[in-house]
């Protein structure tokens, strides 16, 4: 009700005051009871929605105060809930119940709290879509429902919510696209949608948010371009949109924002070059994080001005040329992260970076491995800063010594100097880094002996010290390393007895490696301590003595390899409780005895190398043994029986499919086959003594002189880390990546198996005993090969061969979506011709020339590589077989066997038909 004066009353009049004051008095007698029943009518509203906000919501023991019925209680009281305290008294303006463990969803009826300010529902486990109905909120200024599990889209109504200036939506499975409405937010100054599964673009509209200050869209799956628009937020403070999909090039305006404090863009596919003047634009420039894109050029002489930089982390680009050389400028610079680039360093003037560090005293990461810096290691290194607690120069070209002053870096927690040239010995001083959880030294050329002091490292979790020259014996203090997980000692010349001390460390749990080194003596039967442990590596020593029985106890391994040592007698029952074992390899030794059944029941096993030895008997043919795939007892020429596939002798006295006979008839075959045995023995024993003495083990993989050997850590320096930008394709069992040599420089392209695969084991020892076999032009040679364990243990198996830049004859005859249209994309009828007369000259050779013929088993065009000539190479033997000579009387045995094709999911090579039509023609 509203009141005026009427024009036509005078002042002058007596009834002036009365008529006055009714018009004062009345109207607000009269709104008194219409507010109290807005009053009443609001109250009720409010109290209906948090009624039904909590019918929504489990458990109900969080909100016990929520009670209706107990009216001594008003709701304005319960957990939770504020209200207003003047002319919003009674009305509810927030509502905080983070953290309460509730479970649940957001009813639709909280968009009646139309007083409503704050609302925080975060730390539970809400689901179900966020309500449309939050967009009547039109008080709403924080909504912060983030740690939850809300599904379904972000509602656009939210843009009606004028004065919000929060908007944390993070750690949700919220899906669809970020709604451009949110650019209409005036006030807003956070958005935080981080760790969901939002799809699209960034809205270019945010960058009509005058007062934005953060925007973290971490871990989406947002694709597209950074928009532009976002530099005209002056006010922008940190930007986060890591682990995305984003491709281009970082927007030049975002680098002329001086507000800017936190640039956060890693894990995208982010490409172009960093400004040579972003340090003197990024004035506020704290943190600079952009790992993992393919950004090019060098690092800018100007990033030195940003004097407020903390963090510089661009690892895993391809960023090149000189570091600036006064870096040591950025005083307050407490992580300098650039491994995995293509950084130079090979004057001495290209080094005066190095040295300009020392005045970083704040300095605390330092991580330059995997770039293209040469020469001696710095004798400045000692100068660095004391509270350093990672180095890391590892895989560059440096040689030169490890100076005892490391010994000074007492907060050291990550040591490495791997894959380099280092010479002399390990320095003493390493025994004084007591934080040390991680040291690695391995693929260098250290000499001397290991240092008893190592065992002081008593925080040492993972030791590497692989692929050196170390000498003499394992010191006992290595018993002191209670908290290692990983121990690799192999390629080393080590030598003595296994230290009893070491294989009592249970806190082992990845891997042991000892391979590759002198090691004498039984292996210790306190190796069953190690319960905890998924692989051990013990090949390729001297060791004697039977395998102890206590190695049974080993429930949780996974790997074993015992191949390559002295180890003699049978094979213990124990190892069969190992249930979880997927490569067992005792091949290249002096077991005997018989194959034990048991081990048909090991299901996970992915391959058991049995060969080289002196069992005897017949093999199994239960559970794993029915797959010749898997297993292989090649060498042991006491064995008989066992699958088809394995083409051992029938065992002595059994005719399959037969009964064995009466008594008498059983008693008279057994008695003329022991004279028989004994006879036949006498006149062999000189034989088998000869071959016994000269017999060599033909190791299942290539051993070093067949191939040079490549270290898992040469083949993961070649990839850049096996960075998915190198995937250049896929294999039957694995991916093909493109990788460069640091020996040679050389493109190659590296075949990487995947264990895991069924046949990964026989496909890798399939190919390398074909490729090792031939030599022709138009056959895929292989340059180098790895047979080892990766850092977490697992088995790692890859072949390295020639780069052959222009693809398959696949992408030719099929060109997808990378491949140009144009002409130059397409074969010519010469090119074709010439690639058909390549590929029928290698299968001629395979076919006749080769010595045995040998079948490709998976001739398709993807198979078939061509080079910068396009000349095509053969390639992928991994399901090639060896064929002997063969009559026309096993015909039927070859149709049986061609009935078991092997080759690609979808496609039958016609190699598969030759020996079938070798058959029929002779």
């Amino acid at each position: 009700m509203s009141f005026f004066f009427d024009p036509f009353i005078t002042f002058g009049s007596p009834s002036w005051l009365l008529t006055l004051t009714s018009a004062l008095i009345v109207p607000f007698l009269l709104s008194e009871p219409a507010a109290s029943a807005t009053g009443v009518t609001s109250d009720t509203s409010d109290l209906s929605a948090l009624l039904s906000i909590r019918a929504h919501l489990n458990p109900f023991t969080s909100l016990s105060s929520w009670d209706s019925h107990n009216s001594s209680i008003p709701f304005c009281q319960w957990l939770g809930v504020t209200c207003g305290s003047s002319k919003n008294r009674g009305r509810v303006t927030a509502l905080n119940l983070a953290n309460l463990g509730l479970t649940g969803s957001v009813s639709s009826d909280i968009g009646n709290l139309t007083f409503l300010r704050s609302l925080n529902l975060s730390f539970n486990n809400l689901q179900g879509q966020l309500p449309p109905e939050l967009g009547r909120l039109s008080h709403l200024e924080l909504l912060v429902l983030s740690r939850n599990a809300l599904e379904g889209r972000i509602p656009g109504t939210l843009a009606n919510c004028s004065n919000l200036w929060r908007i944390s939506l993070g750690s949700n499975r919220l899906a669809g696209e970020i709604p451009a409405e949110f650019g209409a937010l005036p006030k807003l100054q956070i958005l935080s949608l981080h760790d969901n599964d939002l799809s699209g673009r960034i809205p270019a509209s945010l960058g009509n948010l005058s007062s934005m200050t953060h925007i973290d869209l971490v871990g989406n799956r947002l694709a597209g371009t950074i928009p532009p628009s976002l530099g005209r937020l002056q006010s922008l403070v940190h930007i986060s949109v890591t682990r995305n999909s984003l491709r281009g090039a970082i927007p030049v305006s975002i680098f002329n924002m001086s507000s800017l404090s936190y640039l956060y863009v890693g894990y995208n596919q982010l490409s172009g070059t960093l400004p040579p003047d972003m340090g003197n634009t990024l004035v506020s420039l704290e943190v600079l994080q952009a790992f993992g894109n393919i950004l090019e050029g060098p690092l800018p002489i100007s990033l030195p001005n940003a004097s407020m930089l903390r963090e510089i982390v661009l690892p895993y680009n391809r960023l090149s040329g000189p570091l600036p050389r006064d870096i040591g400028k950025l005083r307050y610079l407490s992580s300098l992260n650039l491994r995995a680039n293509g950084f130079e360093a090979r004057t001495a003037e290209d080094w005066e970076f190095f040295t300009s560090l020392a005045n970083c005293s704040y300095l605390q990461t330092l991580d330059l491995e995997y770039n293209k810096l040469e020469g001696t290691l710095p004798s400045t290194i000692v100068n660095l800063s004391t509270q350093l607690t990672w180095l890391g120069l590892g895989g560059n070209e440096v040689h030169g010594s490890i100076p005892e002053g490391i010994g000074r870096f007492i907060h050291l927690e990550r040591l490495h100097l791997d894959q380099m040239a280092l010479t002399g010995h390990v320095p003493a001083a390493v025994g004084k880094l007591r934080n040390l959880h991680v040291l690695s030294l391995d693929d260098n050329q250290l000499s001397g002996v290991l240092p008893s002091a190592v065992g002081n490292l008593t925080q040492l979790e993972n030791l590497y010290l692989n692929g050196n020259g170390l000498q003499g014996e394992i010191p006992k203090s290595f018993g002191n390393l209670r908290q290692l997980t990983v121990c690799d000692l192999s390629f080393n010349k080590l030598e003595g007895c296994i230290p009893e001390e070491l294989t009592e460390l249970t806190s082992l749990t990845r891997y042991l490696n000892l391979s590759r080194n002198l090691f004498t003596g039984p292996l210790p039967a306190e190796v069953g301590s190690l319960k905890n442990l998924e692989s051990l590596d013990i090949s390729k020593n001297r060791l004697s003595g039977e395998i102890p029985s206590t190695i049974g106890e080993c429930q949780v391994l996974q790997y074993l390899y015992l191949q390559g040592n002295h180890l003699e007698g049978a094979i213990p029952d124990s190892l069969s409780s190992l249930t979880g074992i997927q490569v067992l390899d005792l091949s290249c030794n002096n077991l005997s005895g018989h194959i034990p059944v048991s081990f048909g029941r090991l299901e996970h096993v992915r391959f058991l190398n049995l060969s080289f030895n002196d069992f005897q008997g017949q093999v199994p043919n239960e559970g794993v043994f029915k797959n010749a795939n898997v297993y292989s007892v090649t060498g042991n020429n006491k064995l008989c029986g066992g699958t088809q596939a394995l083409h051992l002798q029938p065992c002595p006295g059994h005719v399959p499919g037969k009964k064995d006979g009466s008594p008498a008839v059983r008693s008279i075959v057994s008695i003329v086959i022991t004279v028989t045995l004994f006879v036949l023995s006498l006149a062999a024993a000189s034989y088998l003594l000869h071959r016994q003495r000269t017999r060599r083990c033909m190791p299942v993989v290539p051993s070093k002189r067949q191939y040079p050997m490549a270290s898992y850590s040469e083949i993961s320096r070649a990839t850049d880390g096996f960075s998915p930008s190198n995937i250049i394709g896929q294999g039957s069992f694995g991916q093909v990546y493109r990788g460069t040599m640091s020996y040679d420089s050389i493109v190659v392209a590296v075949k990487v198996f995947d264990t895991v695969q069924i046949g990964a084991f026989q496909s890798f020892k399939a190919e390398c005993e074909t490729l090792g076999a031939i030599r022709h032009r138009n056959v895929n040679k292989i340059l180098t090969v790895c047979s080892s364990a990766d850092h977490n243990g697992d088995a790692f198996l890859a072949i390295v061969t020639a780069y052959m830049p222009n693809g398959s004859l696949n992408d030719w005859l099929h060109p997808g979506a990378d491949v140009n249209g144009d002409a130059s994309s397409t074969l010519t009828l010469l090119q074709r011709l010439n690639i058909a007369i390549d590929v029928a000259s290698a299968l001629d050779y395979l076919h006749h020339y080769s010595g045995t013929t040998i079948v490709h088993c998976d001739l398709k065009p993807s198979n078939v590589l061509l080079d910068n000539d396009m000349v095509a190479h053969l390639c992928d033997f991994g399901s090639a077989e060896f064929l002997k000579e063969t009559t026309a009387g096993d015909l039927a045995k070859e149709i049986n066997r061609i009935s078991r094709l092997k080759g690609s999911i979808g496609y039958v090579a016609p190699g598969h038909l030759l020996h079938l039509i070798l058959i029929y023609c002779s």
